[in-house]
Formats: C-alpha cells, sequence, structure tokens
C-alpha cells in the first residue's frame, strides 16, 4: 500500500511536462475539472465479502464480520487488512458505501434480522435498532465512508406494511443500501421502501440459472428470456447487480447482461418505472471502467491485498487486487457524471453491436467456486461495442502487435444530464494469452452535433488505447482555422492537477475532430498512479472552444 505522496506525484509530472517535453505545462491551466466534494447521493459500494472469504482469514467466510474486523487497529496478522474501515480504498471512501455482507445481523426472522449481531459488535452500540444501525454508521462515516450497507438474504416481511416500518426505521438511522442477495425478483422490497417514502437504496440480482455464466459453456451469450426477466426486475429496483460471476470472465459476462438490459430498456415505451420512483442503475459487478463507460454503479468487491493461489473469487493474471486507483478515477468521474437508469429516455438511443467478442478460460477447482465447471474451458460473448445516448458505434481498430488482430470490448456512452462524453477500453480474456489482457486499439469516437463554443466538452477515456477520435457533426459554429484551435486540458482522474495538452493533439482542419495519441492517454491518465497499482489510465479530456 505504499503511496507517492502529492509532492512526489507532481514533480513527477513536471519531469514529464519540462524534462521529456511529452506535455506542456501552461503558464496558467484551469483547476480541476471534477467537483471537490462527492455528490449528495452515492451509488457506488465496497462490499466485505470477498475479503471475507480470503484465505486464511481470521474466522473466515460469514465469521469474519465485525468490529475487529471493521476498526480494531490492534487485529492479529491473521485479520488481514484489518481495519478495513481504514485501510482499504482511503481516497475514495467519501463517495462509497461500506456494505456489510453475510453475517452482520442477530437473525434471519423478522423481529431480529436487522439487529447487529451483539457477539462481533461492541455492545456499547449493540443495544438495539435501529438506534445501533445508527452508531455504526456515524462511526463508519466518522472513517470517511459515505454511508453503510447491509447485504441481506433470507429477508422477511410477515405484511408489506410492517417490511416499510422496518426499511423507514432504517432509512432514518442513516443506513443507505440494501443488498437484496435472491430472495425478492419482483421488487416487492423496492416497493415497500418507496411505499416507506425513505431514500434507502434497494438492490436485486437475478441469477442466469445456468450457474455463473450466460448461456452454455460453449456459446456463452445470454437467453432473450433471461435479459428480458433481468429487464423487468431492473425496472422494479433501484439497483440491478449483474452476478453471479466467474472472476476471469467478469467482463463479458456482464457486459453482456448489462448491455442487453440498457437495449431491451430503451425499447420500451418509456412511461416510468414498474414500482414508482425506482432508479433502475445497473451495476456491473467490480468491474469499475464498464460502470463508468456504460453510465451505472459499481458494486466493488475487490480489495487491495495481495492475490492468493487458491482464492476462487480473485484470480487470474488480472490481479484486480492490485487495481484500486481505477476504483478512485471511477468515483470521481460520477462526480461529473452519476449513474443513469436503464428507464432513463434521455439516454437514448442505445446501440448494440451485431459483431460479438468471445472469451474463454479453462476452469479449475482454483478459478471457481462452481465445481460444475472444473476441468471444463469456459466461453463468454458479449457486443464488440455498446453505446448509450449517441446515435453512431464507435469505430474501433486493431493496432497492437503483441496480440495481432485483437481489439478490446468498447463501450462509450454520452450523459443525458451533464453532457459529458465517456469511452472506455475494457479487457478481454483467451486461454492462449495465458487469460487477461487489454489489446490497444485506435479507436473513433462519433459524438454527436457538435457542441459549439458553449465548453468546456469534457471527454473522459478510460483503459489503455493506441489513440481515441473524438469526431463531432459539423455545425454552423464548428469551424476555425489551425491558428485558432480550441484550449484541450487534460488530467488524471484520480487527482486534481491539470495539464495543457493544446500543443500535443490533432485537429482536423474544420475543427471537428480531435485525436490524442495513445502515449498521451497513458501519461496523463496514470499520473496520479501508486507504486505497484497495475490500473489501466482513466483520463478526462476538456475541449474549451
Amino acid at each position: 500500500l505504499l503511496l507517492l505522496n502529492q509532492s512526489m506525484m507532481r514533480c513527477w509530472l513536471l519531469d514529464v511536462v519540462l524534462v521529456s517535453g511529452v506535455l506542456g505545462l501552461a503558464a496558467a491551466v484551469p483547476p480541476s475539472f471534477i467537483p471537490s466534494t462527492p455528490p449528495k447521493e452515492i451509488f457506488n459500494y465496497w462490499t466485505t465479502w470477498y475479503v471475507q472469504n480470503r484465505p486464511g482469514m481470521l474466522h473466515s467466510g460469514a465469521a469474519a464480520m465485525g468490529d475487529t474486523f471493521l476498526f480494531n487497529k490492534s487485529a492479529p496478522a491473521s485479520c488481514a487488512g484489518c481495519p478495513w474501515a481504514d485501510n482499504f480504498f482511503p481516497k475514495a471512501h467519501s463517495d462509497l458505501i461500506m456494505c456489510l455482507d453475510n453475517a452482520w445481523a442477530a437473525g434471519t426472522k423478522f423481529e431480529n434480522q436487522f439487529q447487529l449481531d451483539g457477539a462481533k459488535f461492541p455492545q456499547e452500540y449493540n443495544s438495539s435498532w435501529p438506534a445501533s444501525q445508527n452508531h455504526l454508521v456515524q462511526r463508519l462515516k466518522q472513517h470517511g465512508w459515505s454511508s453503510v450497507g447491509l447485504w441481506h438474504h433470507a429477508l422477511q416481511w410477515p405484511t408489506t406494511q410492517q417490511l416499510s416500518a422496518s426499511l423507514k426505521s432504517l432509512g432514518e438511522s442513516g443506513v443507505a443500501h440494501v443488498k437484496v442477495d435472491g430472495t425478492d425478483i419482483t421488487g416487492v422490497v423496492t416497493a415497500a421502501a418507496k411505499a416507506a417514502g425513505t431514500d434507502i437504496l434497494i438492490e436485486h440480482k437475478r441469477p442466469s440459472g445456468k450457474g455463473p455464466i450466460n448461456g452454455n459453456i460453449t456459446t456463452g451469450r445470454a437467453s432473450s428470456e433471461y435479459i428480458e426477466a433481468l429487464t423487468a426486475l431492473a425496472n422494479r429496483t433501484d439497483i440491478l447487480r449483474t452476478d453471479d460471476i466467474v472472476c476471469q470472465l467478469s467482463m463479458p459476462t456482464c457486459l453482456e447482461r448489462m448491455a442487453g438490459v440498457f437495449a431491451t430498456a430503451a425499447r420500451g415505451p418509456g412511461v416510468g418505472p414498474a414500482v414508482p420512483k425506482a432508479r433502475g442503475l445497473i451495476a456491473p459487478q467490480d468491474e469499475a471502467y464498464l460502470a463508468a463507460g456504460l453510465l451505472g454503479s459499481w458494486a466493488g468487491m475487490r480489495y487491495p491485498l495481495p492475490q492468493l493461489d487458491g482464492d476462487t473469487r480473485v484470480n487470474g493474471q488480472r490481479r484486480i487486487n492490485a487495481r484500486s486507483d481505477e476504483v478512485l478515477r471511477m468515483v470521481r468521474f460520477h462526480r461529473i457524471a452519476p449513474p443513469v437508469g436503464a428507464f432513463d429516455v434521455a439516454a437514448r438511443p442505445v446501440l448494440v453491436s451485431d459483431e460479438a467478442l468471445t472469451d474463454a478460460k479453462r476452469m479449475d477447482r482454483t478459478t471457481t467456486w462452481d465445481s460444475a465447471f472444473w476441468g471444463k474451458t469456459l466461453h463468454q460473448g458479449a457486443p464488440a461495442r455498446t453505446v448509450r445516448g449517441l446515435d453512431m458505434l464507435p469505430e474501433v481498430t486493431a493496432a497492437d502487435s503483441r496480440y495481432p488482430g485483437e481489439v478490446p470490448f468498447v463501450v462509450a456512452s454520452k450523459h443525458p444530464h451533464t453532457g459529458v462524453l465517456v469511452v472506455a477500453a475494457l479487457g478481454r480474456t483467451l486461454e492462449h494469452y495465458g487469460g487477461w489482457f487489454l489489446p490497444r486499439a485506435d479507436i473513433v469516437l462519433h459524438a454527436g452535433d457538435h457542441p459549439g463554443r458553449d465548453g468546456p466538452q469534457l471527454v473522459a477515456v478510460f483503459g489503455d488505447v493506441s489513440s481515441i477520435t473524438v469526431k463531432w457533426r459539423a455545425t454552423a459554429t464548428a469551424a476555425w482555422s489551425t491558428q485558432a484551435a480550441p484550449a484541450v486540458y487534460g488530467q488524471d482522474l484520480a487527482w486534481d492537477t491539470v495539464v495543457d495538452l493544446s500543443q500535443h493533439v490533432t485537429w482536423s482542419a474544420d475543427g471537428t475532430t480531435l485525436t490524442v495519441s495513445g502515449n498521451i492517454v497513458r501519461s496523463v491518465g496514470t499520473a496520479a498512479q501508486r507504486q505497484g497499482d497495475l490500473s489501466d489510465p482513466g483520463l478526462l479530456l476538456a475541449v474549451e472552444w
């Protein structure tokens, strides 16, 4: 967890700017284009479940929960990473809910299903709920977290009126999120929460019925019936999580479900959610850059500790546990482009390419918890390109000699309410490359009508690319001479330092097409990267006309 401090990072970036000449530092550049404070509403969370099941963890699984794990600075060494409230994603705390997973509650019966387990949590704030929940919320807020979320699998409700009253009490205590894990696929809990007038977020999932994959192990595509079922549930919940998954094939599995729901929802009449005020957000599990690229929320599972052999939930050469900076970039991106629900008509059209990419990985007892797949090669496919709020798919051209002919999954969006553009190049998994890889490509983003001179136009670029080109349609206000090209600024989404890129980008003569090299994306988009972190770049461009 060794960090570069701010002064060291600034000195390093100045070396890049002034010594190597890669970038130009203007005499005066704007302040950060990212607000300094988190949004009022937080839709991203990190849950404790994966770290609870880390091999060798003190009191593994459901027993790995409580004060010792969250707050005890003197916890034994076998309590890996403890205290989690301090040590995990510290720079992102203000933009994240911490969700306590199985099992924090005293029981599963209605009368005590929301009571904190007295054997795991200190008695001084475990007298009764909802007072106990409020103490827990306040304690986590003291550690910088936005609020608390609570997992629940066996949720009970003798009557919906009693359930509404319980959820209202939870919301009044400060709990922000309830993760309903498998017991409600019709949105009863969401309806009860909305009827109670609480802003508490209700989350659901709906497994595929095929285990943690889509389709069968050969085709790897979700059935239309499954996508329809997911879409119906998204219409009755605040957050639909795209679980279950196999770690090394998470990207195509989650993308297939996410793109399918968005496309299916966009074909509907747009008359509002089936449960009034349900938000219909999609959380592609732990895929932070996918969440950013398609304006979803994040249901984080990774944890910043060294990867261990035999961990069936976190494994493979991607080493997702060593990618914490991408979480920070994603939550800061959501300050300028918050998640948008599947049924928001302003986020239309949704376009999904006919072309699909199929990933494949052989499974064994060390790579998945599902024994049905041990010794088998799993295939999972998803659309090669998906967009929201744009009327053309991106153009993607292979440009990586390390992986001849291979391209990444590419997703892009235009935020319907802030106008921010985003494009993400997402990694692949193929057996003959040993697993995870991210092939660089030349990507052309068709950004729609030229915004004129009202700027700045913000463009977020996630992932490692060969080049990124943003192409606007010409309008009456679009033309200028090459001597009067717009100013272009850039910053790593993980920090606030802005650099002037105006002399290091390329414009078309009519001022409608901007091209940025992959070297710039990598240099600026990882400027704040912590030592040892493997996150792919996350660059914010600002174009000022």
